[in-house]
């Protein structure tokens, strides 16, 4: 009988693979916990009071209501960056002037127009829909401190 073919070495071989994997699995939940905590390090250097979402350490990105994000939008003394991901033919009064509008369909090509990742930013867009999934992209792009507007411009204030 050959050893190198026989079913405990096929076992063995077997429980191997499955280790690496959850090897490669817990790694990757590693790095992903050493982005949140130094987007929880970013939010406190740039001012922001910790909320129980930064707190919980599993959030990318932490869900503003439309009152805190104006309030957040108009605060001269913030370090932050207006996000919108809203379509190319959205029009809305609500958007403000020093929103950097890249749509979402675009912002992949378009991440050089984001000049900081340190920075807090307020993704937006015209229903809070699309701000999720650009905040989602950001995050696997290593930008961590992340704010998106619940409801969108929809219930902006």
């Amino acid at each position: 009988m050959n050893l190198l073919t026989s079913p405990l070495i096929e076992n063995l071989k077997e429980k191997v693979e499955q280790l690496d994997l959850q090897l490669k699995s817990l790694e990757r939940k590693v790095i992903e916990s050493e982005k949140i905590q130094r987007g929880q390090i970013l939010a406190l250097y740039n001012g922001d009071k910790i909320s129980l979402c930064t707190m919980s350490g599993m959030a990318k990105y932490c869900d503003l209501t439309p009152t805190q994000a104006r309030k957040k939008i108009d605060d001269s003394t913030s370090n932050h960056i207006v996000l919108d991901v809203s379509d190319q033919s959205f029009s809305t009064p609500k958007r403000p002037k020093e929103a950097i509008h890249i749509p979402l369909a675009e912002l992949s090509n378009n991440l050089d127009k984001i000049t900081s990742k340190s920075t807090t930013i307020i993704v937006v867009s015209e229903d809070g829909i699309k701000s999720i999934a650009a905040c989602e992209y950001l995050f696997s792009q290593n930008f961590l401190s992340l704010k998106n507007v619940s409801g969108g411009y929809q219930y902006l204030v």
